[in-house]
């Protein structure tokens, strides 16, 4: 794929991103936000977020996801969530498309 065209399919997934990404925030039990997640929307964590507060859950199958904040209380929060995830992008294509 040519560089201007990989540019523009990046553009174009992560402004269906920011559109979807207005959500109120959600707080239920931080077990039952995991086990929803990963049994109703096929959503697993990005790898390399291990331990961190806040974490991105997405699915290859079905193309959601979801920003969740993990507090320290036990709970956990939904801070933004959408669709158009596109499978298999780097790390540094998503911090380049969100610059």
């Amino acid at each position: 794929m040519t560089p201007v065209l990989k540019t523009l399919a990046l553009g174009l997934t992560f402004s269906g991103l920011a559109v979807a990404a207005q959500a109120q925030d959600v707080c239920i039990p931080a077990g039952e936000m995991r086990a929803a997640l990963l049994e109703w929307h096929a959503e697993r964590p990005l790898p390399g977020q291990e331990g961190q507060a806040r974490q991105l859950w997405v699915s290859d199958r079905t193309g959601s996801w979801t920003m969740i904040n993990f507090k320290s209380t036990g709970t956990a929060c939904v801070t933004a969530q959408g669709r158009n995830w596109t499978p298999g992008l780097g790390k540094e294509d998503i911090l380049a498309a969100l610059q």
